[in-house]
């Protein structure tokens, strides 16, 4: 079922939400922004209380469980950055079709939303706060370098160099299957082994968010960068790391950069 077509009516809302707590009663239900895995939306009840509902697609099914690994483990190690807690999980697809998660609604809009709002004081603000979260989700470690899935790292490799040069052999043989030019993958191969040793230099594998751009960080009234959202591109990297890919089509891997 193609998700940008589901509609989450009072009916399934009122059922949805009663997994977390019996005491709500719909009164809203609003979708939000974003989910490309995801329909993602604003479920509000009569005395105002507020959650977040989302309705995985069949074939991102998996997420959920990634998710609720991911928030969990932030919650355990990273108290100080802001966090949705996980109200209720629901894989029986007895209320939807779908697996659907109930959480918590952190505060604030899309700071995408109101970047023409912004002077560019409030923007810095808001882009010191992110380098700050994003240093507080460096602090998080694991053991080995790889893809993080809904356990911990799948495939995971010793080094860091090892494992990124597995990525770039699988994207690039990709690259190749999707007809790309020989001479160009070769140019990215050379470039690659060239600098080697900025991808050895990293010792320890941190967790690292790799989509938080505007579209993904909540700021609240005062301008400040109050949370963010999603978990499918976050990553482990070294703790120097800068990250600065934008796009939704990675996902959690161990990384290093300078």
């Amino acid at each position: 079922m193609a998700l940008e077509e589901f509609d989450l009516d009072y009916a399934i809302a009122d059922r949805v939400v009663a997994l977390a707590d019996l005491s709500l009663r719909v009164e809203t239900v609003v979708r939000l922004t974003g989910g490309d895995n995801s329909a993602v939306f604003e479920v509000r009840s009569g005395d105002g209380r507020a959650v977040v509902v989302k309705v995985y697609t069949d074939f991102f099914y998996w997420k959920m469980e990634k998710e609720i690994f991911v928030y969990d483990l932030l919650r355990q190690h990273c108290s100080a950055a802001p966090v949705p807690a996980i109200l209720a999980a629901d894989d029986s697809k007895t209320l939807v079709t779908q697996n659907v998660l109930v959480m918590t609604k952190l505060e604030g809009d899309h700071a995408l939303s109101i970047l023409d709002q912004l002077d560019e004081e409030r923007l810095a603000q808001i882009n010191r706060q992110i380098g700050t979260i994003l240093r507080v989700l460096h602090q998080v470690g694991f053991e080995e370098f790889g893809y993080v899935g809904t356990r911990g790292v799948v495939q995971p490799h010793q080094t860091n160099l090892h494992y990124m040069r597995t990525q770039f052999d699988k994207k690039l043989d990709e690259f190749d299957e999707l007809g790309g030019d020989a001479d160009l993958r070769r140019g990215v191969e050379r470039h690659v082994a060239e600098r080697k040793e900025l991808l050895a230099g990293c010792a320890r594998p941190s967790f690292c968010h790799n989509d938080c751009h505007y579209g993904n960080v909540l700021s609240s009234r005062r301008g400040a960068a109050g949370g963010s959202r999603g978990s499918s591109t976050l990553r482990t990297c070294s703790r120097e790391t800068r990250c600065s890919t934008w796009r939704r089509r990675t996902a959690t891997r161990a990384v290093a950069a300078r």
